[in-house]
């Protein structure tokens, strides 16, 4: 493109990066007006008669307890960018907290509130709500109804037998598509923090990173969750996530009492005040 300036940029619009500017700019609007939507609706229906229904038949009793539930949810869903822009998010907006100025700032412990108060946005129930209305929509369908677990069946009400057709078929597609996209994003956060950890923890005659090392973690990766799958989620996602889950609290725990941790509760119980208190004016920015 250096040598042929012109042609890459009439050619931008057709690129990948060019189309997520040009949908970023025209319909950033829609996204976040409509997480808001689901945000007010989904605690709607919490409250309403409908948070009774069963996403299983009546007489069915839950397959998973509590906790091994949550840990299947959280390690499969969010964990590893959890874990990744945990540290990374507050850090890069307090680095540029002067350009975003969501929350009011008069000193540098304001911008280090702010940074924090945008992270607990960003992964909270704004983000949470996207993957409860999708579950419900497939829950619904797929547990009570007796159809197959696959995104279309979310459109039943809406489309009723015509999810067989075609065009259920692309709704599939598309979700696939989708959903492979966030996997390898997900796979490639934590192949890229590992090998980052390795490197820190290890001498350059023990560990060298680059390329061939988050190849070779990939591949260690890929057949852990591959055993994962062919032994079923009972006896292989079950264990893996309730494992991956407790290893990550014990983390969390050493990094809470091996820092200073009086400072770590007292932003940790402030932040959750701030992202209480700008929450709707964060929601519609």
């Amino acid at each position: 493109c250096s040598t042929m300036a012109a042609p890459c940029q009439t050619n931008e619009l057709y690129s990948f990066g060019g189309w997520m500017t040009w949908i970023s700019m025209n319909f950033g609007w829609f996204y976040i007006g409509t997480n808001d939507a689901w945000a007010v609706f989904i605690i709607w229906l919490y409250f309403s008669k409908y948070s009774k229904i069963k996403l299983g038949q009546d007489d069915e009793d839950p397959e998973y307890d509590y906790f091994s539930w949550f840990c299947m949810q959280f390690t499969c869903g969010v964990a590893v960018g959890m874990f990744v822009f945990g540290t990374a998010e507050p850090m890069y907006y307090y680095r540029s907290a002067g350009k975003l100025f969501k929350t009011p700032m008069a000193n540098d412990d304001d911008r280090a509130q702010q940074a924090m108060t945008i992270t607990f946005f960003h992964w909270g129930a704004h983000a949470y709500v996207v993957y409860t209305l999708v579950a419900i929509a497939m829950g619904l369908s797929s547990y009570r109804r007796g159809l197959p677990m696959t995104f279309k069946v979310a459109f039943y009400p809406v489309l009723g037998d015509h999810i067989n057709s075609l065009l259920g078929d692309i709704i599939d597609a598309i979700a696939i598509a989708a959903t492979t996209f966030g996997v390898c994003t997900s796979l490639g956060l934590g192949v890229t923090t590992i090998d980052a950890w390795l490197a820190r923890m290890l001498t350059t005659d023990q560990y060298t990173s680059g390329t061939d090392a988050q190849v070779t973690i990939i591949v260690v990766l890929t057949l852990i969750a591959s055993v994962s799958v062919v032994l079923g989620v009972r006896k292989g996602m079950l264990i893996l996530s309730n494992v991956a889950f407790v290893l990550g609290m014990v983390y969390m725990l050493v990094v809470l009492f091996c820092d200073n941790t009086w400072m770590c509760l007292n932003v940790y119980v402030q932040s959750i005040g701030h992202y209480i208190q700008y929450i709707i004016a964060l929601g519609f920015n």
